[in-house]
C-alpha cells in the first residue's frame, strides 16, 4: 500500500511533545502500526478475485482514507491518499484464480442455459395450458349446442305428439258421437238416406216371390239362374 500523508501545522508542537520527535518516529510509530493494521481489515473485506477489479480497490482505498483520518487526525496527521501499489500472487494461487474465474463463467453459462430452458419449458406448459384450454371451450360449446338442439327436438317432437293425441282424442270423440247418434232413430234414417244414395241411377227388376215363382229371399244362386231361363224362354 502506498499511503500519503502530512502533519496538520497546528498540532505540530503537541506532535513534538506527545507523539514522536521526528518524522521517522512518527512513520514507524504511528503510520506504520496504525496504517498495516487498519488497511489489512479493511482490504481483506475484499475477495480474491475482487483485486482484479479497479472500482472495488477503490472503493476500499477510500474507506481506508476515511478510516485511518478519524484514528490520526487526532495525532495531528491527515491521511491525504491511499493507494495500492503493484500485486501479484504465487503462480500456483494465480492459477487457481484463473480456473475459478473460467469455472464461475463455465457455471454461470450453465445457470443462462438452465434458466433459458426453464422460461422455454415455462412457455411450453403455458401453450400446453392454452391449448388445453382452447379444446374444453369447444368441447363445451359443441356439448351446449348439441344439448339445444336436442332439447329443441325434444320440445318439437313433444308438441307434435300433443296434437296427434289432441287430434286422436278428438277423432275418437268424434266417432263417440257419431255412434250416439247411429244407436238412435237418427241412425235408421242415415242408413236409408245411404242406401238410396247408393241405389240412385242403378237399374232395378222387380221380381215375384212366392206363389208359384221362386223366391229369391234365400239367395239360391242357382234357383235364381233358373228363373232366369225360364223368363227369357217365355219371351
Amino acid at each position: 500500500m502506498i499511503i500519503s500523508y502530512k502533519i496538520d501545522p497546528s498540532k505540530a508542537p503537541y506532535i513534538l511533545e506527545n507523539v514522536a520527535r521526528n518524522d521517522d518516529e512518527l512513520k514507524d510509530i504511528v503510520m506504520r502500526t496504525v496504517a498495516r493494521s487498519r488497511t489489512r481489515d479493511i482490504f481483506g473485506e475484499l475477495r480474491t478475485e475482487e483485486f482484479y477489479v479497479s472500482s472495488r480497490r477503490d472503493e476500499k482505498a477510500q474507506e481506508a482514507q476515511v478510516i485511518l483520518n478519524e484514528i490520526l487526525n487526532e495525532y495531528g496527521i491527515v491521511v491525504e491518499r491511499v493507494l495500492t501499489r503493484d500485486y501479484r500472487f504465487n503462480p500456483a494461487y494465480q492459477q487457481a484464480i484463473e480456473d475459478k474465474k473460467v469455472a464461475d463463467q463455465l457455471a454461470e453459462k450453465n445457470k443462462s442455459a438452465s434458466k433459458a430452458s426453464l422460461e422455454e419449458y415455462l412457455m411450453k406448459v403455458e401453450e400446453a395450458k392454452g391449448e388445453v384450454a382452447k379444446m374444453t371451450a369447444k368441447a363445451d360449446g359443441d356439448y351446449r349446442q348439441a344439448k339445444i338442439n336436442a332439447d329443441a327436438y325434444y320440445a318439437q317432437q313433444e308438441k307434435l305428439a300433443e296434437a296427434i293425441r289432441a287430434e286422436g282424442r278428438a277423432e275418437a270423440t268424434a266417432i263417440e258421437e257419431m255412434n250416439k247418434a247411429l244407436s238412435g232413430s237418427g241412425g235408421e234414417v242415415m242408413v236409408k238416406l245411404e242406401i238410396a244414395k247408393a241405389l240412385q241411377n242403378k237399374r232395378i227388376i222387380l221380381l215375384p216371390t212366392g206363389g208359384g215363382g221362386i223366391d229369391l229371399r234365400t239367395l239360391d244362386v242357382n234357383a235364381l239362374l233358373g228363373v232366369s231361363g225360364v223368363q227369357k224362354l217365355s219371351q
